[in-house]
């Protein structure tokens, strides 16, 4: 973001200073480095932020309200590392990219949830839940994106781990089949 905006500065600038006198040229282009360097503390600031429980809380009711885009900016902090949390918060941006029609990028979060779901043998109920509801999601993108070979892999590997979806899953057979 930080490099559009300078590259787009520049030529602004640039384009700015040939229509007018030099020194407005070196004005634009000390705004310019005043405004690059407030951009690059800003981003570090950014990243220094530190999150608390009420910010996951706020971001799931952000996606509850259908405002996907601010709720996936404040989730991705909360995916990185290990914790259940962090894998919530992949599943919830998963579901965020799915709502905004990125199919392609809501199946990249949703298997990465799946993998990583792998690290906890003991899930509580809420993260097998999330987990079926992956896989839910997973068919709906994967034939969104006109791929129903896909979609109908998901749904044989769904038949021996969530037996208590045969039903969901043989309606969904036969729909794709």
């Amino acid at each position: 973001m930080l490099k559009k905006f300078t590259v787009f500065c520049v030529f602004f600038a640039g384009v700015q200073a040939k229509s007018e006198e030099s020194s407005k040229l070196e004005e634009a282009l000390s705004l310019l480095q005043k405004a690059t360097m407030l951009l690059r503390e800003v981003e570090a600031n950014l990243d220094q932020v530190q999150l608390t429980d009420d910010d996951y809380k706020r971001a799931v009711e952000l996606v509850k309200e259908g405002k996907y885009e601010i709720a996936r900016k404040i989730l991705v902090p909360f995916s990185k590392g290990n914790s259940e949390k962090s894998l919530q918060s992949m599943f919830w941006i998963g579901y965020c990219f799915m709502c905004e029609k990125a199919h392609e990028k809501a199946i990249f979060a949703f298997v990465s949830f799946l993998n990583r779901s792998a690290d906890f043998p003991s899930m509580s109920n809420l993260l097998t839940e999330m987990k079926k509801n992956a896989n839910k999601n997973l068919v709906k993108c994967f034939e969104k994106l006109g791929r129903p070979a896909d979609a109908i892999a998901i749904l044989k590997r769904m038949e021996t781990e969530f037996p208590d979806l045969k039903d969901y899953i043989a309606a969904e057979l036969a729909r794709l089949e």
